[in-house]
């Protein structure tokens, strides 16, 4: 490993933080693996918990279970009826037909350890994922398997217009003309649990785990190629909002919204009763923008909280974070402040995720400001990440660049 130099000082300045608040949908003492709404005539909302489903009626919110099976998507299929996924690793999983009337369950295809459904607006299909392919229909009622990915475990799927793309086998497939050719990502391409396009037709996907390789990735051509948008451990979930706000998830950190022009995680934890995501997606018939986080214990909307960084005005963040130059030949400097004293760490990356160097782990004092000197005379040419952590408040990552 090369030897980083590291200059350290401290120096007081003044920090600012701000609020928010969360609301529930729902029963807040169940696990929460989706949310979903369908509409027709009224608009329904449903929770996927781990026994079965809850949907909303006129405001009550009633349980439906099917074995216990716990649910994993809910879409609509015609005014009586929703199709929901069910499964565990039992020979009942499979997507199930639901009258929403008589409250019956008739399957309509068996999909064992089942990862995800949803409805393809573009095409009009259904899809449908699981440990041994992947279906569809056009009608949701009779599933046809393709047969590019019998046998695949196909683990998460996202669409943008006519560009399909398919996590399976711990690989990423893509297909740009709705499915009728795909083609295999060459090796290299990241593991992705979970991914979202965003409205531009980026794509971003969650490498989970806790690999040299864990965090989120984005690709600008429908998943042909990916690029590390930052490193971290353990995540769940990623999610976008209606004006193109990315979210993401862990395990046991919360959810945050990162930006990727200025390579900055923003948390929204507090107020949030449960921080171990299972899933971010939106409530689409709310007139304002929002997301929906759900959780080991509910499902929780956020409604308020502001568009775009806001850097300019006082009060919006709990810290602050640069370095400087950037790019840089011989050195650099990166500083960073918190605005209440609590256990932090700043650490120092390299393209492949490998960390080089850890600059800070201890207590940082409330408005003060520590710096470091980062001699790149060592250092090979490249890209290079630093991340500030502070318990569930603070989880940023911004890029630097060295150049010899």
């Amino acid at each position: 490993m090369k030897n980083l130099i590291v200059l350290i000082s401290a120096l007081l300045v003044s920090a600012f933080a701000f609020a928010y608040e969360w609301d529930s949908i729902g029963p807040t003492d169940v696990q929460v693996n989706n949310f979903n709404t369908v509409f027709y005539n009224i608009s329904i909302e449903i929770l996927c918990t781990s026994d079965g489903f809850i949907i909303n009626e006129g405001g009550d919110w009633i349980e439906y279970t099917y074995g216990g099976l716990p649910a994993w998507s809910a879409v609509g299929l015609d005014p009586n009826n929703i199709l929901v996924l069910l499964g565990d690793g039992s020979w009942s999983d499979g997507v199930y037909k639901f009258n929403l009337t008589s409250h019956q369950f008739e399957v309509s295809e068996w999909v064992h350890f089942p990862n995800f459904f949803q409805y393809c607006g573009f095409d009009n299909m259904y899809y449908a994922g699981g440990f041994y392919g992947m279906w569809k229909s056009a009608d949701g009622l009779s599933f046809t398997l393709i047969d590019y990915f019998d046998m695949k475990d196909c683990v998460a799927f996202a669409w943008f217009e006519n560009h399909f793309v398919v996590s399976a086998d711990n690989e990423i497939f893509c297909s740009p003309d709705s499915g009728e050719t795909w083609v295999q990502v060459p090796i290299g391409s990241p593991l992705i649990s979970d991914m979202s396009f965003r409205d531009d037709g980026t794509l971003y996907g969650i490498f989970p785990n806790g690999s040299n390789s864990s965090g989120l990735w984005s690709s600008n051509d429908f998943g042909e190629n990916w690029n590390v948008e930052f490193w971290s451990l353990l995540m769940s979930s990623v999610g976008i909002d209606a004006e193109g706000n990315i979210f993401v998830g862990w395990e046991n950190d919360g959810i945050a919204r990162w930006d990727p022009v200025s390579q900055e995680l923003e948390y929204f934890n507090d107020g949030l009763p449960d921080l171990n995501i299972k899933k971010i997606t939106v409530h689409p018939d709310i007139d304002c923008i929002n997301i929906v986080a759900c959780t080991d214990n509910g499902a929780y909307l956020l409604t308020d909280y502001p568009v775009g960084l806001e850097e300019d005005k006082p009060g919006y963040k709990n810290y602050s974070l640069s370095n400087y130059p950037n790019p840089f030949d011989h050195k650099t400097t990166i500083v960073f402040s918190v605005d209440e004293t609590c256990l932090t760490t700043l650490r120092v990356y390299n393209m492949p995720g490998n960390d080089l160097v850890s600059l800070f782990s201890g207590m940082a004092e409330a408005g003060h400001e520590y710096r470091f000197v980062i001699s790149g005379t060592d250092l090979s040419e490249g890209i290079y990440y630093y991340q500030l952590q502070s318990g569930t408040k603070i989880n940023t990552v911004k890029k630097m660049i060295l150049v010899n």
